[in-house]
């Protein structure tokens, strides 16, 4: 199609201010970034010093993510390994060797490939097969979402491995990981049972691996159970109470209606004063009865509703128990469910 000169003039100054806007926003977006990048290392080092070496890894890894350098996991790797994650230390100082590659300096390779050497005498290896998008939970610490690039290093002794998604609890096993141990975990969807699958070490691990199911946590649903179950109880009281106060306050204006009969009879002071004193029981156990019989009823109400999330959450979390038999090889250790 052919423009008139005019039309293409336009048409040419539109497309190069277009080309132009777009090129500033890529260097003003990449200045950004690198600025962000900056005040998040320039933070993790404050921490760093400080001994704040969680806080310092978490701020090296938000430098990471606003501007990626191989160059930053060996800063990540120093700050784990300080923090005594030492799993995710060899992660970062393994990710430092393989993206620098030659780049990497040779005073600095040093340092990591003795922290390797190191570290990988301190952990072993859990595989995990889950559905994608769970969530992997070491000691009550977030370590990623499935699905993961390659094996997952856990530090040696007892650990608490949980698999979550979208709140609900998927598996929750005790691992008492040991040295070179590779530990495969299968977990399926919340409404199957969980089932893992054979364990076989890579290397030669401790005798004392070992992995054993967790009942349900009760961490989520206990707390609304116990609710529940002390809301019910005082709102039932509260019924009685207010059933028990009903009965006396029928009883108190019975009485009240023969005292205004005897007054009305006799008006003396006697009388007078005895119609108030009943007047006053009965309007007061009136209200007593009100008020304990709404109570009652609302808390009596709360407890059932606390009860049942409770027991729809235990539901939701229950996973298959299981027993782990450990077997020893010549070549390392078999744990089997």
């Amino acid at each position: 199609m052919i423009f008139p000169l005019e039309n293409n003039c336009r048409f040419v100054g539109f497309f190069s201010s277009f080309v132009i806007a777009s090129l500033f926003g890529s260097v003003v977006l990449a200045q950004s970034s690198e600025e962000v990048a900056k005040q998040n290392y320039q933070e993790a080092i404050r921490l760093f010093d400080n001994g704040d070496y969680s806080d310092a890894a978490a701020r090296f890894r938000d430098a990471y993510e606003a501007n990626p350098s191989w160059k930053l996991f060996f800063n990540i790797g120093q700050a784990e390994a300080a923090a005594s994650r030492l799993g995710m230390a060899l992660e970062a100082f393994e990710a430092y060797m393989v993206q620098g590659g030659d780049q990497v300096p040779e005073d600095k390779k040093e340092v990591a490939l003795n922290e390797i050497q190191r570290l990988r005498q301190l952990v072993g290896v859990l595989e995990l097969v889950a559905p994608d998008d769970s969530e992997l939970w070491i000691d009550e610490g977030f370590r990623g979402r499935t699905p993961f690039d390659g094996p997952v290093r856990v530090e040696v002794g007892e650990r608490r491995i949980a698999v979550k998604k979208n709140g609900v609890l998927l598996r929750e096993v005790q691992l008492r990981m040991s040295s070179g141990a590779v530990v495969r975990l299968e977990v399926q969807e919340a409404n199957d049972n969980a089932i893992a699958g054979p364990v076989v070490s890579g290397g030669t691990p401790d005798d004392d691996t070992s992995v054993v199911d967790m009942p349900p946590s009760s961490s989520s649903h206990q707390p609304l159970l116990i609710s529940g179950a002390v809301a019910g109880g005082v709102g039932v009281a509260g019924l009685v109470a207010g059933v028990v106060l009903a009965a006396k306050s029928g009883g108190f204006h019975d009485d009240y209606l023969k005292a205004g009969e005897a007054y009305n009879m006799e008006r003396t002071a006697a009388r007078y004063d005895e119609v108030r004193d009943l007047e006053g029981k009965w309007l007061s156990t009136r209200t007593g009865a009100v008020v304990a019989l709404s109570v009652g009823t609302a808390l009596t109400v709360t407890g059932v509703v606390l009860v049942a999330v409770a027991m729809k959450q235990r539901n939701a979390q229950r996973v298959r128990p299981a027993t782990a038999r450990v077997s020893f090889l010549s070549n390392g250790v078999r744990v089997s469910f």
